[in-house]
């Protein structure tokens, strides 16, 4: 994980007396390739075509029913 203030950044902080920091954050993965799902988990799935509507729907089902399980559920796009 990498984080980084910038010139602007800075002088916002000083403006706002530190009450707003802004900061440019990047994470990286220490393994190559992409993160695996757990066999077994629930997962939910959302086409590429998707409305705005119909992935807030899916994300929100996600949401509860991890709730209701106590466990992540997973969203594959």
């Amino acid at each position: 994980m990498e984080t980084k203030l910038s010139f602007l950044n800075l002088l916002v902080g000083v403006i706002t007396f530190s009450i707003l920091t802004p900061m440019d954050i990047k994470v990286v993965c220490a393994q190559g390739g992409r993160a695996s799902i757990p066999s077994g988990a629930s997962t939910l799935q959302v086409g590429s075509n998707a409305t705005p509507e119909e992935l807030q729907a899916t994300l929100r089902k996600a949401v509860e029913l991890s709730f209701q399980l106590g466990v992540p559920v997973y969203v594959k796009y």
